[in-house]
């Protein structure tokens, strides 16, 4: 019995090498992604322990420090099993350091870096974009919807002209609404942005566009053609949608077919879902979201006050104010620039 106690106590648990970490469960669509883009380097991570032994370095053998004998004093030759050392190490004499194995690795970098793709630098979403007037008659349908002051609102209009366009159309405006004036034949432009130039850049879908808070009148002149974009609104059910092996194709990829489904914030890079503000039968003829949008920010940057208390000494005082949609009351600790400050 002592004997076994002893034993006990000498070895309590019995202590299990470490085997490494653990294989994850992962749903089919980051397998694939895994799968896809980094098999090569599980491939390699499989076959080999140590990732420094991955590329095994040899010395070219020829030149005068690789024919020298070791030196059995640096720190290396005192790791040597001939020398009395434990020989765990495995590190070449550092008199013996070939310079031809620099030489050979430098050369494989500069391979390595002449491989690597140049990346076109990103554009700016502000830039101004370049338009082209196109030769075309232009013709109105129908009698105008509404006439206000000395312009006429119009309904559909053709461009007639050549049916073919020279180089790839660049921009991609929703019609918001026409009309001619003084001016000439316009259209109210309501912009769409390419991924390429989001945050996802080249790795966005090419048939995908979003919704910005841009817009523009221009000439009905500078249109070249006419696309169909589609709102891919998301399904019911969209939560358990996760993980599925056949890839959705949204639209065909004809030239003339593209697809929406997010609005893009340009200053925080944050992808949301498209606003849900719908016209009104006054302004159905001439709605435009991005101008709702950008007159719904300038509202709420306008400071308003509400609950007012009482009078005196020719000021009226208020309980409440708000501005960007905060409320501000009596009491509460805010941020104030550094204009606001006269030392």
């Amino acid at each position: 019995r002592r004997a076994v106690r002893r034993q006990a106590i000498r070895h309590p648990t019995r202590i299990d090498k470490d085997k490494g970490p653990t294989k994850a469960t992962t749903t089919k669509l980051v397998y694939l992604i895994f799968d896809t883009f980094f098999s090569e380097q599980i491939e390699k991570d499989e076959r080999e322990d140590d990732k420094e032994n991955a590329t095994k370095r040899r010395r070219c053998g020829v030149c005068e420090v690789c024919q020298q004998p070791e030196c059995g004093k640096c720190k290396a030759c005192q790791n040597m099993v001939k020398f009395g050392g434990s020989g765990r190490s495995k590190q070449a004499c550092l008199q013996r350091r070939c310079p031809n194995l620099a030489v050979r690795e430098a050369d494989e970098d500069e391979e390595v870096d002449d491989n690597i793709p140049e990346m076109p630098s990103p554009k700016k979403m502000l830039q101004g974009r370049k338009k082209k007037q196109n030769k075309s008659r232009i013709s109105w349908v129908g009698e105008p919807i509404k006439v206000r002051g000395h312009g006429q609102v119009r309904g559909p209009g053709k461009v007639r002209g050549p049916g073919k366009v020279r180089g790839p159309i660049q921009v991609r405006p929703e019609v918001t609404a026409m009309w001619e004036d003084s001016g000439g034949q316009m259209f109210h432009a309501h912009w769409f942005c390419p991924g390429s130039d989001t945050v996802l850049g080249a790795t966005s879908d090419p048939l995908e566009l979003f919704l910005v808070d841009e817009c523009e009148d221009m000439q009905l002149s500078y249109i070249h053609g006419k696309v169909n974009v589609i709102y891919k609104a998301p399904s019911a059910n969209w939560s358990m949608e996760g993980g599925l092996d056949t890839e959705i194709k949204m639209v065909e990829d004809d030239g003339r077919t593209y697809f929406y489904q997010m609005w893009y914030d340009q200053e925080y890079a944050r992808f949301e879902s498209p606003p849900g503000t719908q016209p009104t039968e006054d302004n159905k003829y001439k709605f435009c979201m991005s101008c709702a949008r950008l007159d719904e920010v300038r509202h709420k940057e306008i400071p308003k006050v509400a609950e007012p208390l009482e009078e005196g000494d020719g000021k009226m005082f208020y309980a409440v104010a708000t501005k960007n949609g905060v409320q501000y009351r009596v009491g509460d600790g805010v941020y104030l620039l550094p204009d606001a400050f006269s030392f």
